[in-house]
């Protein structure tokens, strides 16, 4: 074990950072340094499942920063799906987010990850400060208890199915609705009731996608003709 900066630094596998915005990956990365970890920032465009570099070691850590922009959030989202998914072992994951906790570890659960494959992936939140986050990276502090401490902060609203899941993702990536319906052998009303639900659960951590009230359609008036005398 090595002291540094006041921290004492156990012997720890590599660390990989990934965020949409390459200086916050930077600025993550100088902290963790401050520590006397070693970082490498990933391309938040890569699927990093199939890295060389992550394929190679069974033993690292990652820490994602995730988006504020809804669909970027959930292209996160599916990139961490896909490489809890491929892993052998259960990985070393921290996830700094805006979203609760237990939301988003739900979501991973709805997703296909297996509880046991959760176990090591940790979420905190995206406004921690960076005394506590410096904590966190030594490795002197427990993470379950800053997890147990971000799920009491908010309560989990309801993650969303697959299909509904499937489904916001279209629509905000911008693809046909008659199209991705038919791709997904659902129909169109399916499709647009799984959308709907599944903005509703989605506005809980992204109010700007809360859609509008079904409006019942307006009853016809009929016409009135008013005859002259004549």
């Amino acid at each position: 074990m090595k002291k540094i900066t006041g921290l004492i630094v156990p012997c720890s596998p590599p660390e990989f950072v990934i965020a949409a915005d390459p200086f916050a990956a930077q600025g993550l990365a100088s902290l963790m340094s401050a520590t006397g970890k070693k970082v490498t920032c990933l391309s938040a465009g890569e699927y990093f499942h199939l890295l060389p570099v992550l394929r190679a070691q069974d033993e690292w850590r990652l820490t994602v920063v995730m988006p504020h922009d809804p669909l970027e959030f959930m292209r996160m989202t599916d990139k961490v799906v896909m490489l809890i998914k491929s892993s052998h072992l259960s990985p070393h994951i921290i996830i700094l987010s805006h979203a609760p906790a237990g939301w988003l570890i739900q979501t991973l659960s709805a997703q296909g990850c297996a509880q046991t494959a959760l176990c090591n992936v940790t979420v905190f939140p995206s406004r921690i400060s960076c005394s506590e986050l410096l904590i966190i990276m030594s490795g002197t502090v427990q993470t379950s208890f800053f997890r147990l401490k971000a799920d009491c902060i908010q309560s989990s609203p309801p993650a969303l199915t697959p299909c509904e899941y499937t489904a916001v993702y279209s629509w905000l990536a911008g693809y046909s609705s008659h199209a991705f319906a038919a791709k997904a052998r659902r129909s169109v009303k399916t499709f647009y009731g799984q959308r709907y639900s599944g903005l509703c659960k989605l506005a809980f951590v992204f109010p700007s996608l809360k859609p509008r009230r079904r409006m019942n359609p307006l009853k016809k008036t009929p016409k009135v003709t008013i005859r002259g005398r004549g």
